[in-house]
């Protein structure tokens, strides 16, 4: 098994990567940032690319509802999920693996996704 084999398989939905980012303007993130990967398993391992949504560490906003606070993980900042801020990236844009998500903030990116989107709350 190849190192980017074993790279694809960590690569799991609510896995918190840090990102190589540019050529973006206006309120669009820009910049090396960390993201949460939402796409879904299937698509992590066999993609060349990952659905994901941009964190930051500018606690502004925490009352818009497709924002979610992380806190308390070993290895990252107090972040902010910005559901509002989704994008599909070539895997190859991944600079490293950060952390995994708990099930509980999982379960509250998928909410904030799913509003983002216009799905509603599950």
């Amino acid at each position: 098994m190849t190192n980017n084999n074993i790279f694809n398989q960590k690569l799991t939905r609510g896995t918190i990567v840090f990102v190589k980012n540019k050529n973006s303007n206006g309120h669009v993130m820009n910049g090396n940032h960390p993201a949460v990967i939402i796409q879904n398993d299937v698509g992590n391992r066999y993609s060349p690319t990952v659905i994901i949504c941009y964190l930051t560490s500018q606690l502004k906003r925490l009352d818009m509802k497709t924002h979610v606070l992380l806190q308390h993980y070993d290895n990252m900042k107090v972040s902010i999920v910005q559901a509002e801020q989704i994008a599909t990236i070539n895997k190859s844009d991944i600079l490293g693996i950060v952390t995994k998500l708990r099930p509980e903030d999982i379960a509250r990116v998928d909410n904030a996704v799913r509003i983002s989107i216009g799905l509603g709350v599950g």
